[in-house]
């Protein structure tokens, strides 16, 4: 009876820690992308994307510059992990508000903007 309690509970234990475990892999680059795309809207859109038009404003433009071409190379996309992981005089760091492989899928998806 005993036995059956104790692999009873290791049944338990897997199946509550299995999503965990399959949501630590790295997706594929497609879902890379996307992930990439929720985590800037969630974290960096509220200052790089432009606001909604308000009424007599034109052009409204975000507070922070457009990232549009921003990651054409590795110099640059060194430049963009360490802004987004430090800060810069007018962005605070996220060193403690994402992981390391959150901020390389948000550089992932920088990659895809033209």
């Amino acid at each position: 009876m005993r036995q059956i309690a104790s692999v009873r509970i290791y049944l338990l234990a897997a199946v509550l820690c299995a999503p965990i475990l399959i949501g630590a892999q790295t997706p594929p680059p497609a879902d890379r992308e996307l992930a990439g795309k929720k985590l800037f809207l969630q974290r960096c859109s509220i200052c790089h994307l432009p606001p909604l038009n308000e009424p007599g404003d034109p052009d409204p433009q975000p507070y922070g510059p457009k990232l549009n071409g921003f990651v054409k190379d590795a110099a640059t996309e060194n430049r963009a992990r360490q802004a987004i992981l430090n800060g810069t005089p007018r962005m605070p760091g996220f060193q403690y508000g994402l992981t390391r492989d959150e901020i390389e899928t948000i550089i992932v998806y920088l990659k895809t903007f033209k």
